[in-house]
């Protein structure tokens, strides 16, 4: 198991928007689902977040692209440090 698993949790809808608007950006299948099948993977990473949640880290990315990538990078080096201070 690994000790440190980034959730990076998107609204649908916005996710969705966002694919749209990225026109440069390829679309594989997984874009090409419903708004329903989005959801459901949703809730699916909730159990799993639920089911370990010393692990698995939630990241709201609904914020824009450089607070996500912050805040990110911030659990990661606590991670680390964790580390070295043992």
């Amino acid at each position: 198991m690994p000790d440190l698993t980034l959730l990076f949790d998107v609204d649908p809808d916005i996710g969705l928007a966002r694919i749209a608007a990225n026109q440069t950006r390829e679309n594989n299948r997984l874009d090409q689902e419903k708004k329903s099948f989005h959801d459901r993977v949703r809730q699916g990473y909730e159990l799993l977040l639920k089911q370990y949640p010393d692990r698995i880290k939630k990241m709201n990315a609904n914020e824009d692209v450089d607070t996500v990538y912050r805040r990110a990078l911030n659990e990661v080096e606590a991670l680390v440090l964790t580390y070295f201070n043992e």
